[in-house]
């Protein structure tokens, strides 16, 4: 999800994609939170690798990727 405020950011409450975004290089400015809902805030990536994740293409180190996925999960839970 675009903010439309901001084009230069790049806002998904989309774990996987998050850590997809993470393996890719790309790190989070910060984590907003409203009530249970999380969401990730990135500097704007480039387009095809959201056209990648969400047709299914995207490729990446499955190793980068699950401890990504993990530092994301990490980030939601700790609300301190």
């Amino acid at each position: 999800m675009k903010n439309p405020a901001d084009n230069h950011l790049f806002i998904t409450q989309d774990t996987a994609l998050a850590a997809y975004l993470c393996s890719q290089g790309i790190t989070p400015l910060r984590v907003e939170r409203d009530g249970k809902q999380a969401s990730f805030v990135f500097p704007q990536p480039n387009k095809e690798l959201l056209v990648a994740f969400s047709t299914g293409t995207a490729t990446a180190n499955v190793h980068a990727f699950f401890r990504a996925y993990k530092a994301m999960l990490k980030l939601i839970h700790n609300r301190g």
